[in-house]
């Protein structure tokens, strides 16, 4: 509402729109890499994209543990780069040095690049996230950089949008792995200049909540070992466990067969439970829009309740 006012008052104009994608190279060889890292600030946000690995079963590009990384955008909020494709055998070492002495802003970076960028070699010292820093102060709101974005940032294209990554037959449009190079450079060069121009616009509002932020970082870090690591499961237990659910299941069954006098009742069969209630005379709680005797999760908790 305060933008929409701002745009009538001519406070905010044609002038003011951030165009995200600006002034952004793409870069390969290793000298140009080295140059446009070198031209960074000490403050840089990283993005990544990621795709199928086709030497994994099971890769959708989803899973930072078996993604591929496609490539991966960098800014300091004037100055924009993006290295596609990515190559770890090249790359790592060079992104490993330039994080050595800056900070990296990512949004949801423990969860996601975090792993896939240390999957690949990548050694990140010093670290800030847009994403935990949002919800620290708004953890009532989403926290989809899409929507900091338009919160923090006063005048912004659509930028997923545009390139096709929302509101396509995916749920976030387009993959990665279905962009022409060109178009996916371009998207995550504007992640990238985003993330670190809402970096610094949240700094006001992350102020008094900064105990919580540094808090969440530390829980953050502990989960994104827990999902590198997985956790321990006790197989043996698990079976012995499912078979004796099994066993009291099948005794329960026996047991309400009995009762009715029925020996093919089914609980999973809803006409079967209609005819159970009115076998047991209990009277209808419920009603479907349909007309017929509720057997739903509701009506069976008020008959458990009763006497």
């Amino acid at each position: 509402f305060q933008r929409a006012a701002d745009w009538i008052n001519g406070v905010l104009g044609p002038k003011d729109l951030i165009d995200e994608t600006r002034k952004y190279v793409v870069v390969d060889k290793l000298k140009d890499v080295k140059a446009a890292l070198a031209r960074l600030g000490k403050v840089i946000s990283c993005d990544i994209e990621t795709g199928k690995d086709p030497t994994i079963v099971g890769s959708t590009g989803k899973n930072p543990i078996t993604a591929k990384v496609l490539c991966v955008g960098m800014s300091d909020g004037e100055r924009t780069m993006v290295i596609s494709p990515w190559r770890k055998n090249v790359h790592a070492k060079l992104l490993s040095k330039a994080f050595e002495k800056r900070v990296a802003v990512f949004h949801n970076g423990p969860n996601f690049d975090h792993i896939s960028l240390r999957r690949d070699g990548v050694q990140i010292v010093k670290w800030e996230d847009t994403l935990l820093a949002h919800h620290a102060f708004a953890s009532h709101f989403p926290q989809r950089l899409d929507h900091v974005v338009s919160v923090f940032l006063p005048a912004c294209t659509p930028w997923k949008i545009k390139h096709g990554m929302r509101g396509g037959a995916e749920e976030k449009g387009l993959l990665p792995d279905d962009m022409e190079p060109e178009a996916l450079a371009g998207y995550n060069a504007s992640d990238a200049i985003l993330t670190s121009r809402v970096w610094n616009s949240v700094q006001e509002d992350l102020g008094p909540e900064m105990a919580v932020y540094e808090h969440d970082k530390q829980l953050a870090a502990i989960c994104n070992e827990m999902y590198i690591v997985g956790m321990r499961r006790d197989e043996a237990h698990a079976k012995a466990l499912s078979l004796k659910m099994k066993r009291s299941a099948a005794g329960i069954m026996g047991e309400m067969r009995q009762l009715l006098n029925r020996p093919n009742f089914s609980p999973s069969r809803l006409e079967d439970v209609r005819k159970a209630l009115r076998q047991l005379k209990v009277g209808t709680l419920f009603v479907t829009p349909t007309g017929q005797v509720s057997t739903a999760s509701a009506t069976m908790e008020a008959i458990a309740g009763s006497d």
